[in-house]
C-alpha cells in the first residue's frame, strides 16, 4: 500500500545518507523520520539488523586497503 511504498522510500533515503557518511541524527532528518530512534526502527525492521550492526565502527573496507598505514 502507499504507507509501505512510503516507508520503503524513507528508509532508502536514510541508508543512502548513512552510506554517504551522514551522521544518524542527520541521515534521520534528511530523510525525513521524526528522529533516529523512529529511522533506526525502520532500519531493523527492513535491513534486519541496527545501523551500527550493518555498517559496523570501523573504516569501510576500501578505505583500509587504500590508507597508508601498512
Amino acid at each position: 500500500g502507499p504507507k509501505t511504498l512510503q516507508r520503503v522510500i524513507r528508509f532508502r533515503r536514510y541508508y543512502g545518507l548513512l552510506q554517504d557518511g551522514v551522521g544518524g541524527s542527520g541521515a534521520a532528518l534528511g530523510a525525513g523520520y521524526y528522529d533516529q530512534s523512529h529511522a533506526n526502527r525502520d532500519f531493523r525492521a527492513f535491513a534486519g539488523t541496527s545501523p551500527r550492526e550493518h555498517f559496523g565502527d570501523g573504516p569501510p573496507m576500501a578505505a583500509s586497503f587504500l590508507s597508508d598505514s601498512s
